[in-house]
């Protein structure tokens, strides 16, 4: 999720962990609903606000 905060795309996480940016998708879309979040902004917010939190 930290790349994904940082703006990177599926493709680019896929490249530098060595997997399919499809299963980097799957991934995130499994984060998404843990978090609730519709889409990789929300997803941030939430997580930004639950660090706050902590």
């Amino acid at each position: 999720m930290e790349w994904v905060r940082i703006g990177k795309t599926n493709f680019e996480v896929a490249m530098i962990l060595n997997i399919s940016a499809f299963t980097v998708k799957n991934h995130l879309q499994r984060i998404f609903r843990k978090l609730d979040a519709s889409n990789r902004a929300q997803a941030v917010e939430k997580l930004n606000r639950l660090k706050q939190d902590a």
